[in-house]
């Protein structure tokens, strides 16, 4: 009976504690805490991020979020097939507590190295055969490069004759990642790629089908264009590259 009645004592002193430690936090198990190799601390996250999101009702949503150390971003995106559909805005996002996801207004994106993943309303990852497909890929910015007009004065290491009519050019527009531009006697567009060291790739190069004579230059410049993945600027020279060869054509900077 001695025995029985100290371990009722015991067990009692041990609730009592256990009520009051869960008094004092309620929600300790609740309550998730950051770990200090949080994605936000160890990798470098800000940066423009950019792809093409799966569209039910369309060929894809043309994404691109720029994140600021500040917690400001600009995203735009834009719905392929459809006309008048680009739209921008900015503001602020936040973090998750555990500091590996982030929120732009309803829509959320785990971070991950040089990439954001966008998850379900639930903030869960999507799942499915197009999953893979909800990555933004981070991609370079060179504001040397971009939104300007570049006007060919080397092609396939032969110099172009400045005073020569209907001399190819191209610009590279930031906003949208598209190219434009004109071949010598046709004009051009397409989507353009930038990524880090230096890397560029054109994609989905069309242009007009206009006839014209002696245009020495035109079907050269296109299939370089279809060719490069990468460029140097130098004295305000652009240098169209494939890997470590010569220089495939070369542009000045024109107003």
């Amino acid at each position: 009976m001695r025995t029985t009645l100290i371990a009722i004592t015991l067990f009692s002193f041990a609730m009592i504690g256990c009520k009051t430690s869960t008094k004092e936090n309620p929600h300790h198990l609740q309550t998730p805490i950051a770990d200090e190799n949080s994605t936000k601390k160890t990798l470098d996250w800000d940066g423009t991020y950019a792809g093409t999101i799966p569209c039910a009702d369309c060929s894809g949503i043309k994404t691109k979020i720029t994140l600021h150390q500040d917690l400001t971003y600009t995203k735009s995106i834009k719905y392929l097939g459809k006309e008048n559909t680009a739209t921008s805005t900015n503001g602020t996002f936040t973090w998750n507590d555990l500091e590996n996801t982030i929120t732009i207004k309803e829509t959320s994106y785990m971070v991950g190295k040089n990439t954001l993943i966008q998850l379900n309303k639930e903030k869960e990852n999507i799942k499915g055969a197009l999953a893979t497909q909800y990555v933004l890929q981070k991609i370079a910015v060179d504001t040397n490069l971009t939104d300007v007009k570049w006007q060919l004065i080397e092609l396939a290491g032969q110099k172009v004759n400045q005073t020569d009519k209907n001399i190819p050019f191209l610009s590279l527009n930031s906003t949208e990642n598209t190219l434009t531009g004109f071949s010598g006697c046709n004009n051009f567009s397409g989507d353009f790629t930038l990524k880090l060291g230096n890397r560029v790739n054109f994609s989905k190069i069309a242009a007009t089908r206009k006839y014209c004579e002696n245009t020495p230059y035109e079907a050269e410049f296109l299939k370089v264009l279809g060719t490069i993945d990468n460029y140097t600027i130098n004295n305000n020279t652009l240098s169209l590259n494939k890997a470590r060869m010569a220089p495939l054509a070369k542009f000045k900077i024109i107003p």
